[in-house]
């Protein structure tokens, strides 16, 4: 056997675009955290770590969460609940990606705006100071969340691959109900074995 063979495998190579669809693999492409370790220290440099605690802090006061269990059992698009496969898997894929579309398209609506504001109209940003700053406001919040999207998915990319290293016979690091609609490229021993049906 080849030293590739050999290779463990990393979760990072979830997101190959060998398989799939042709709109699977361009989402795959933009999913994919080449260097997670890189990725993180990269947009620790834009203060996302302390961004993110920030504005999970505020969300849980706004909704009366505030509370330290609240975070590791319930399971939302921003909160990543319980640490299983299927929990994992379905944040990195679909919850995250959710997020970064909504705020993709937010920021891009704000862009008109803060055009006009900035480069257009100069005389409408004095006249309209609220607007001028919430259009700011907008694009500079969304694309910390943005960063943030990316920042949690290379975090638990990295964070699988040290519980398989440390539990690689957890039941909880199975697949049992993760319906894989992106076409991940994920290993035949990381499925349960009593759930057979799982890829369909």
């Amino acid at each position: 056997m080849t030293k590739q063979e050999h290779a463990p495998f990393r979760s990072s190579q979830l997101f190959e675009t060998t398989s799939g669809t042709c709109a699977q693999k361009v989402i795959k492409r933009y999913l994919k955290p080449s260097n997670p370790q890189g990725t993180l220290d990269y947009l620790e440099k834009f203060q996302v770590r302390s961004f993110r605690q920030k504005v999970r802090t505020f969300g849980d006061i706004v909704s009366g969460r505030y509370k330290k269990t609240s975070r590791l059992t319930n399971e939302t698009n921003y909160n990543l609940g319980r640490l299983d496969l299927d929990g994992l898997l379905n944040h990195i894929s679909y919850a995250i990606f959710f997020n970064e579309v909504v705020h993709w398209g937010v920021a891009i609506l704000s862009v008109p705006g803060a055009y006009i504001a900035l480069l257009k109209e100069p005389t409408w940003a004095y006249q309209q100071p609220g607007s001028s700053l919430l259009f700011f406001s907008v694009m500079f919040l969304n694309t910390h969340i943005l960063m943030t999207q990316r920042y949690n998915r290379a975090e638990i990319v990295l964070l699988i691959d040290r519980l398989r290293a440390r539990f690689p016979n957890s039941p909880r690091l199975k697949i049992k109900r993760y319906k894989n609609r992106f076409a991940l490229e994920i290993p035949d021993d990381w499925y349960a074995e009593n759930h057979p049906n799982v890829k369909a």
